[in-house]
C-alpha cells in the first residue's frame, strides 16, 4: 500500500513539556492554524499512540533514559507507521501485544489511575489488528504534521535522531504553579531524574527545574534555532496575538484566520496561584526559574 504523501514528507513538529505547562493550548492553536495533529488523540490532545507505545513504559523508561542505546527506535518506527495508518508486520503486532502485557507488571500499573486498564487494553487490540482498515486522507487537507504529548520532553534524543529537520515546541509553566496543580502525572516519572522528595509539591517543583532545564540544554545543542521554540505559557495568555504569530512563523504556516487563532488562549486563573503558598518554596534552588526567565538566580 502507498504511502500518504502531503504534510508528511515535511518533518513533523512536537508539543511537550512537562504535565500542565498547557501544552493543550499550543496543540489546539497548531489544529486550527492547519497542523495535523493525528486522529488518535484524548480531551487533552495528546496522541495515544505515542503514550501506548513509549510515553505509557515507567519502568522501561528509566532503565533506558535518555535512550542512547537505540532502544526507542523500533517504535518510533511502528508509532509513524501508526500514525499514518499503515499495514502492520506480524512482527509489529507482536510488538505491540508485548508492550500491551508491560502494563500488567510493575509501574505500569500506576498508570492506570490517569490511563484506566479497559482504555489501554481496548487500543491495544485494535492496534495487533493492524490499525483500521481504512486509511484516512485527512492529512492531506493540512500544511504540516505532528503530535502533541507532554512526556516527548523525555525522548528528545531519539525523536531529533530519528525525525531529521524536526520542530520542537517546549512549553514552560511557572514551575511553582505547576507543583501546586491537582495534576501529579508528572510525578510518576520523577525517579528518571532521581527526584526522592518525600514533600509531593517539592518533588513536583524539583522534578519541573531538572526535566526542563535539561530538556532545553538538549534541544540547544542538537538543534538549530530555526528548529527549537521555547515558549513560555504566560507569555501565550498575556499576549496571545503576538505569540501566536511567533508559532505560526516558526512553523511557516499560514492559516486563513489568524484573529480566530488568536482568541483561542486565555488568561489562565492559576497564574500565579504559587503567591499565596510562596512559603512552601522558601529555601529553594531558583536557578532554574532564573533561567526560564520567572525569578532573579538564587534562592528563592
Amino acid at each position: 500500500m502507498a504511502r500518504i504523501h502531503g504534510p508528511r514528507e515535511i518533518p513533523p513538529v512536537v508539543v511537550f513539556g512537562t504535565g500542565g505547562s498547557g501544552t493543550r493550548l499550543v496543540a489546539r492553536i497548531l489544529d486550527e492554524a492547519g497542523c495535523w495533529m493525528g486522529d488518535n488523540l484524548n480531551h487533552a490532545y495528546d496522541n495515544q499512540d505515542f503514550g501506548f507505545l513509549l510515553a505509557g513504559r515507567i519502568d522501561w523508561m528509566e532503565r533506558h533514559f535518555p535512550f542512547d542505546d537505540g532502544s526507542a527506535r523500533p517504535y518510533l518506527e511502528l508509532f509513524e507507521k501508526l500514525y499514518f495508518n499503515e499495514p502492520l508486520t506480524v512482527t509489529e503486532r507482536m510488538g505491540i501485544a508485548r508492550v500491551g502485557l508491560e502494563y500488567l507488571h510493575g509501574s505500569g500499573l500506576r498508570l492506570f489511575r490517569t490511563r484506566p486498564l479497559a482504555e489501554r487494553f481496548k487500543r491495544a487490540a485494535v492496534l495487533m489488528r493492524g490499525a483500521a482498515s481504512k486509511r484516512s486522507d485527512t492529512p492531506l487537507r493540512y500544511q504540516r504534521w505532528g503530535f502533541k504529548v507532554p512526556e516527548a520532553i523525555y525522548f528528545l534524543r531519539p525523536l531529533v535522531e530519528f525525525f531529521p529537520g524536526i520542530r520542537l515546541i517546549h512549553l514552560v509553566r511557572d514551575g511553582r504553579d505547576i507543583a501546586l496543580s491537582s495534576n501529579r502525572k508528572p510525578l510518576l516519572y520523577r525517579r528518571i531524574f532521581n527526584i526522592h522528595a518525600q514533600d509531593d509539591t517539592a518533588s513536583a517543583f524539583e522534578n519541573w527545574c531538572a526535566v526542563n532545564r535539561w530538556a532545553s540544554e538538549v534541544c540547544k545543542k542538537a538543534l538549530p534555532r530555526s528548529q527549537y521554540m521555547l515558549i513560555r505559557y504566560e507569555d501565550i495568555c498575556r499576549a496571545p496575538f503576538e505569540s501566536v504569530n511567533k508559532i505560526l512563523e516558526f512553523l511557516q504556516l499560514k492559516p486563513v484566520n489568524v484573529e480566530k487563532i488568536s482568541n483561542i488562549p486565555s488568561r489562565g486563573v492559576s497564574i500565579g496561584r504559587w503567591q499565596r503558598f510562596s512559603h512552601r518554596f522558601s529555601g529553594c534552588d531558583t536557578s532554574a526559574l532564573a533561567y526560564f526567565g520567572y525569578v532573579q538566580q538564587g534562592r528563592w
